[in-house]
């Protein structure tokens, strides 16, 4: 549980830097303060918080169990009594069962408000949850295996293909105003500006995901749908990108592949704007491209690529530090 960074006795930081030190947000700090009674800061006169060593090394502490398997409701008694938590692995494998119920149980909710069309409780149940678990403790524990369970109910359903699509809607929406909100309360990536690309056939999970992921990073981005590849070289110059995430067919085909090469090679060389020499444009920053997302593996096999997780992309662009705290999952 190292960190990049560290503070001194006597060095304070504020709840943006300790969020920034640690890969939690303030409002998931907030919430473990409020309802847990967890990570309690000092505060200012003005009552503002401020957390010192030991804080943001309970912080990391929290994120291990969170990473085990354990409820963050039930977490509190193993900071206290830390060894002996340690020593009793049958313990251990309680709370975790507890938790797999726990996470079974707000899957059951949330597929009763989709069955319900509710979108409010939908809105309110995974604002509550993103407020109380980093993204990766989400996307691993709830995010993929409740998707996949709806997936699994409307395949049986009669109006199966109706509350589908509504859901795609309702979560698009969500993510779309997450991301927005994450802009301001997540410190910025350098990566900017950057440009997330489903294309036709594209499972209809996987790029709402990897937007989300993308906030939870603090990167600026915006998400499309493409059914033709070449109007890609178009608008990643127009729109003057310069970090491009493609989440690939779901099966890609030999032709597929040959597009990707193309586009590849046709980014590799920054285009020259109007009234600017070739000379002028080699200046510019070529357009780093990522496939990323559930089917990019094979597609990065098949192009000689290196197979990286967005976090482990993010990182080697420096756009974070460590990807300890947020899992670094290929989504």
């Amino acid at each position: 549980m190292s960190n990049a960074k560290t503070v001194t006795e006597e060095r304070w930081v504020s709840i943006g830097d300790a969020a920034e030190l640690t890969g939690v947000n303030p409002v998931t700090l907030r919430a473990w303060q409020r309802r847990f009674g967890l990570v309690t800061p000092k505060r200012t006169a003005k009552g503002h918080r401020l957390y010192g060593r030991e804080h943001l090394a309970q912080i990391e502490e929290i994120l291990y169990w969170l990473n085990k398997g354990v409820a963050i409701s039930k977490i509190k008694p193993l900071l206290a009594d830390k060894e002996l938590a340690i020593a009793d692995s049958q313990a251990l494998k309680v709370t975790a069962s507890e938790q797999a119920d726990l996470w079974q149980q707000h899957i059951n909710q949330l597929n009763q408000k989709v069955i319900n069309f509710n979108s409010q409780g939908l809105n309110d149940s995974l604002k509550q949850l993103s407020s109380l678990y980093p993204f990766s403790i989400l996307l691993n524990k709830l995010y993929w295996p409740w998707l996949r369970c709806v997936d699994s109910i409307l395949e049986q359903r009669l109006d199966g293909a109706v509350i589908e699509s509504w859901l795609v809607d309702e979560l698009a929406f969500y993510i779309a105003q997450k991301r927005r909100f994450d802009k301001k309360g997540t410190p910025k990536s350098p990566i900017k500006p950057a440009l997330l690309v489903a294309l036709e056939r594209t499972d209809k999970w996987s790029p709402l995901l990897l937007s989300a992921e993308l906030s939870s990073y603090g990167v600026e981005h915006q998400l499309i749908r493409l059914t033709d590849i070449k109007l890609l070289y178009l608008l990643v110059h127009r729109l003057n990108i310069r970090q491009l995430f493609i989440a690939p067919h779901v099966q890609s085909s030999a032709a597929d592949i040959r597009q990707y090469q193309a586009l590849l090679q046709q980014l590799s060389q920054p285009a020259p704007q109007d009234n600017q020499s070739l000379a002028e444009a080699t200046e510019l920053q070529v357009v780093n491209v990522h496939f990323v997302g559930i089917h990019a593996n094979t597609v990065n096999q098949q192009l000689g690529r290196q197979r990286d997780s967005v976090a482990e992309l993010l990182r080697s662009e420096g756009a974070i530090e460590t990807d300890e705290h947020h899992g670094g999952n290929n989504v």
